[in-house]
């Protein structure tokens, strides 16, 4: 089975150009990071979520052979709709909520596929919260 993505791509079809890295703080780079890694845990819930539906294994399938993400099947898989839909839903609130516009989050994403530093910079963002998370899991 090839990769289902919910990807964040979904929101940032939004046209916009990309921006040199000396163009954002140091602090948006650290919300874009950390708003990153809360939605890629989140996708990570989901697919293990859908992967549970007895739709699943069809839609991967379809999805491959379309060439996109289960989300963006054409005509859509009703059992994994509300899925995807609670997906963008979350993705666009934690966009939001670390001070983004789906611009404004395009841009550095944009940016970061052209400037390999700026791309090295916010991996290792990622990979800090990713330590800091394991080496502090949260308490329920």
């Amino acid at each position: 089975m090839k990769r289902w993505q919910f990807g964040l791509l979904f929101l940032l079809a939004f046209p916009g150009l990309a921006q040199t890295r000396s163009a954002f703080t140091e602090s948006q780079l650290d919300n874009y990071a950390k708003a990153v890694f809360t939605i890629e845990q989140k996708r990570d819930d989901m697919l293990k979520r859908a992967k549970q539906l007895p739709a699943w294994e069809n839609a991967a399938r379809q999805a491959d052979r379309q060439g996109v993400n289960v989300c963006d099947l054409k005509p859509p898989e009703p059992q994994l709709q509300s899925l995807c839909s609670e997906m963008f839903r979350y993705a666009k609130d934690t966009i939001e909520r670390y001070g983004f516009d789906s611009r404004q989050f395009n841009q550095i994403t944009l940016s970061q596929q052209t400037d390999r530093e700026l791309q090295k910079r916010l991996q290792q963002k990622v990979i800090e919260l990713k330590t800091s998370q394991s080496q502090n899991p949260p308490t329920r």
